[in-house]
């Protein structure tokens, strides 16, 4: 996939019953509010699963993604870092590669760095993680369409804090983005792609 270089376009961001959806044309009912859509750049590496399939060995993978830390987990359950943090709409995540056995690899986990205003690493306000999901879903949706699923929790809904998924179904498998609660106040921002037994990226 080559980095977005089209016009900018207008996404409307709709939101009903508490969940969140990105379309290209006018929302239905009153709860709306439309958004100006800017193409995001990648850079010339692309995106971080470019090239990945289900199934890969672990030397298939330091192949293709060169800067691998040493595996973690058990013989059979294991486990592959990445020593450089991804890149990705701007924001910086840690990325670890799991494997089965000899089924090969499985998923590609993301995890968002934090925002450097809480203690652990991948923790950050609510704030920053609401802007980071709606950017993240805005930027995957121009690549692959509408999400799947999408919902968003916050205090207005009634929710303690700040939970929201984004998910497609792409041809490896299910690509997601997820806000995961910690406290009230802040959160993780995961990004995965799980892949499908059988199938090929």
């Amino acid at each position: 996939m080559a980095a977005l270089a089209s016009p900018a376009q207008s996404v409307y961001k709709c939101v009903k019953g508490g969940s969140i959806s990105y379309q290209s044309s006018p929302c239905e009912g009153a709860a709306v509010s439309a958004q100006v859509a800017t193409p995001i750049q990648t850079g010339a590496g692309g995106l971080p699963w470019e090239g990945l399939r289900q199934g890969m060995s672990p030397e298939d993978l330091k192949r293709l993604v060169p800067d691998l830390g040493a595996p973690t987990g058990e013989s059979r359950i294991q486990s592959l870092t990445r020593k450089r943090e991804a890149r990705v709409a701007g924001f910086d995540f840690a990325v670890q590669y799991a494997f089965d056995g000899d089924r090969g690899l499985k998923s590609v986990l993301f995890e968002r760095v934090g925002d450097g205003k809480v203690l652990d690493l991948q923790l950050s306000s609510n704030t920053g993680n609401l802007a980071a999901f709606e950017r993240l879903t805005q930027f995957l949706g121009r690549k692959y369409g509408q999400p799947s699923t999408s919902e968003l929790k916050t205090k207005e809904t009634g929710f303690p804090g700040l939970s929201a998924t984004s998910e497609w179904m792409v041809e490896g498998g299910k690509l997601f983005v997820a806000v995961i609660p910690v406290t009230a106040e802040t959160s993780m921002l995961n990004m995965g792609l799980i892949f499908r037994p059988g199938t090929k990226r």
